[in-house]
């Protein structure tokens, strides 16, 4: 199936610290539905490489935070990153 546009989901990371000594607790990010935007414009922001990962894939994560202010017109603060999902038609 043809897509046109891809959906964007921002994701903030939540770190947690050592609960005691040479234990680790992991990560947990939240993700929230914000919106879409259409391939040619991904196309005009993205690398090749990125650009065909999503389009062999289906989805592509992006961590650079030109990425996150391209795409949201928001600051990055460093624990943000992006997951773009192909839309199915």
């Amino acid at each position: 199936m043809q897509s046109e546009k891809a959906q964007v989901y921002l994701c903030k990371y939540t770190y947690y610290e050592t609960p005691f000594s040479r234990h680790f607790i992991s990560g947990v990010a939240n993700c929230i539905k914000w919106g879409s935007i259409g391939l040619d414009d991904l196309r005009k922001i993205l690398t090749v490489e990125h650009y065909e990962v999503l389009m062999r894939e289906g989805q592509v994560i992006l961590t650079e935070p030109r990425y996150y202010a391209a795409i949201t017109g928001q600051e990055y603060s460093g624990r943000e990153y992006i997951v773009l999902k192909l839309i199915k038609k």
